[in-house]
């Protein structure tokens, strides 16, 4: 499968990263906007989908339909956890190792996973879930690419220049 989408908005996330953590190395805090994760909430929650989505990737290798259920990678206490034990440059580096790993697993599978169903279950920040039901694995990377990444990647320029 063709990774250039998903490969340009994790460029674009990880510059917007550097950027936040530049400003906050010169001394400019980036403070949390009210009702926003900061840069270390938004780069955990975002490594923590890139696992699941590399899990589905891989059940997609074995021909087995994957399911997706974003609820680890909004956790707040899985978030915690993952920001507790690590700074920013340790949390971009993650999310730059476990997109790698996407990224590889994507570009193994044959174009015609784009159409492959995926049980898909999404839920928002404080738990609710927001979907439920099939979607398939292209559309769910096409969202990744286009709209998900590039909104955090929004945020952490937002940071950056508040900072």
């Amino acid at each position: 499968m063709d990774t250039t989408s998903l490969r340009t908005a994790y460029t674009g996330l990880l510059d917007a990263a550097a950027a936040a953590g530049a400003a906050a190395q010169a001394g400019r805090p980036t403070a949390e906007p009210p009702g926003e994760p900061g840069a270390e909430r938004t780069l955990a929650h975002v490594a923590l989908g890139d696992r699941l989505l590399a899990a589905a990737a891989r059940r997609l290798l074995e021909g087995a339909t994957p399911s997706v259920d974003n609820a680890p990678a909004v956790d707040p206490a899985a978030i915690d956890a993952l920001t507790s034990s690590a700074g920013p440059d340790v949390l971009a580096d993650l999310v730059r190792r476990n997109a790698a790993e996407l990224l590889g697993l994507v570009e193994r599978l044959p174009d015609d996973a784009a159409l492959r169903p995926v049980r898909v279950r999404l839920v928002d920040g404080s738990g609710r879930e927001a979907f439920s039901g099939e979607v398939p694995w292209g559309e769910l990377l096409r969202v990744r690419a286009e709209e998900h990444l590039p909104g955090h990647a929004d945020r952490l320029r937002r940071l950056a220049a508040a900072g």
